[in-house]
């Protein structure tokens, strides 16, 4: 399946059977980056690799989304005080 496809459709299936991580996610712009080797977010945007999306299943696919707004929910890409984010 397309990575664009599968990511369309692990973002659907959160938005019809898990409403929070399905709102929180529709809430981001989700789109591809080639440039990176999985994927990644800046607090506002998730980033994905479409080779790393290929290499995923559908379950696998609906996980790293909900990992990404896990980063985004826990404010890891705010800077706290002289916490380095790149860190």
């Amino acid at each position: 399946m397309e990575a664009k496809l599968k990511v369309s459709r692990a973002l659907t299936k959160l938005a019809c059977e898990d409403p929070f991580f399905g709102s929180c996610a529709l809430r981001l712009d989700v789109r591809p980056e080639p440039r990176i080797p999985t994927a990644c977010t800046d607090g506002k945007s998730i980033l994905w690799s479409p080779d790393f999306i290929d290499s995923c299943s559908e379950a696998e696919t609906v996980g790293l989304v909900c990992h990404e707004i896990l980063h985004v929910l826990f404010m890891h890409c705010t800077p706290l005080g002289d916490r380095n984010k790149t860190l």
